[in-house]
C-alpha cells in the first residue's frame, strides 16, 4: 500500500523490519524483491539495492523471479561503477536471459565495463562489431 501511495522511504523501513521477523518464505521473497526494485527504480539507492538483491538470490535460488533479480543486479551494479562484477555477472546471465531485450541491455552495461576499464576490443565484441 505505501508503495502505491509512492512513499517509497516507509516502504523501505517497513520491509527491512518485516524482513527482520519473516522466515524464508514467500511472504519474505516478495517483500525482499519489491524493496529491492524500490531502492533501485524510485530511490535510486543502488548500494542498498545490491544488498537486497545479493540477498534475495542467496536465500532464493529457485525463485521464479531469479531471472529478473539477477537482471536488477547487473543494473546497481553498473550504477555503481562496479565493472569487474557487471562483466561476471553480465557472463553468466546471458545464457540464462530469456527474451533479446534481456541479452541486449546486458551487453550494453558489459560493453560499458569494458570500456570503462580500457578493454575497448573486448567491448566491441560483446557488441558485435568488428574491431
Amino acid at each position: 500500500m505505501l508503495r502505491m501511495l509512492k512513499r517509497h522511504e516507509e516502504f523501505v523501513q517497513v520491509c527491512d523490519k518485516m524482513a527482520d521477523l519473516f522466515p524464508p518464505g514467500p511472504e519474505l521473497e516478495g517483500m525482499l524483491l519489491q524493496s529491492a526494485r524500490t531502492r533501485l527504480v524510485e530511490l535510486g539507492r543502488f548500494e542498498e539495492a545490491e544488498r537486497n538483491y545479493r540477498r534475495f538470490l542467496a536465500t532464493y535460488p529457485k525463485s521464479e523471479a531469479r531471472l529478473a533479480a539477477n537482471l536488477e543486479l547487473i543494473r546497481a551494479l553498473h550504477q555503481l561503477g562496479k565493472h569487474e562484477e557487471v562483466i561476471a555477472q553480465g557472463k553468466e546471465f546471458l545464457p540464462k536471459a530469456t527474451a533479446d531485450w534481456m541479452s541486449t541491455e546486458v551487453r550494453d552495461y558489459m560493453a560499458d565495463a569494458y570500456t570503462a576499464l580500457g578493454q575497448d576490443e573486448e567491448a566491441a565484441k560483446i557488441r558485435g562489431e568488428n574491431p
